[in-house]
């Protein structure tokens, strides 16, 4: 939420050349409606189970690509299992003043309240802490992140280069 996903997941694709996909995205171009009026008419239930099925159909059609899933999608075990097992999970932290400023520009947010930030990050910690790399974005422009990305996901550690 907040993060950067979508921005810094378009630039590596772009970089890797790889397809890119957004569950939000491709809920929204499904559905025809946008994230925030699914969350309002039908719940975030709702919401969690199209977003499993976008992610578990997504994965089985695409070998290769950069996946941004939406905040909340690692609610759920079997999007962490499946994630995990389909490539490297990149988490993109950022502090609460950063999201309250980010999301503070954009209208569009479902389960934005201020009161609730505090609720939401503490019950998404769990799934971001699954991540095989977290790489913080408070400060660095999508450009930067997105170059720190690229280079972990070209040299993992553990592989070193001949």
């Amino acid at each position: 939420m907040g993060s950067g996903k979508t921005t810094v997941g378009a630039f590596v694709a772009q970089r890797m050349n790889f397809p890119f996909f957004d569950t939000d995205h491709i809920i929204e171009k499904k559905t025809g409606r946008t994230v925030s009026d699914l969350f309002a008419d039908f719940g975030e239930t709702y919401f969690r189970d199209a977003e499993t099925v976008c992610l578990k159909e997504t994965v089985q059609n695409y070998h290769q690509g950069i996946f941004a899933l939406g905040g909340g999608a690692l609610l759920r075990r079997e999007n962490q299992v499946l994630v995990k097992n389909s490539g490297a999970l990149i988490h993109l932290a950022v502090s609460h003043a950063e999201i309250i400023r980010r999301i503070g520009r954009d209208g569009n947010r479902p389960l934005w309240d201020a009161d609730r930030l505090d609720r939401l990050m503490e019950a998404r910690e769990e799934g971001y802490r699954t991540a095989d790399r977290s790489f913080d974005t408070d400060g660095f422009t999508a450009q930067s992140v997105a170059d720190a990305v690229v280079r972990y996901i070209m040299n993992p550690p553990g592989i070193e280069k001949k």
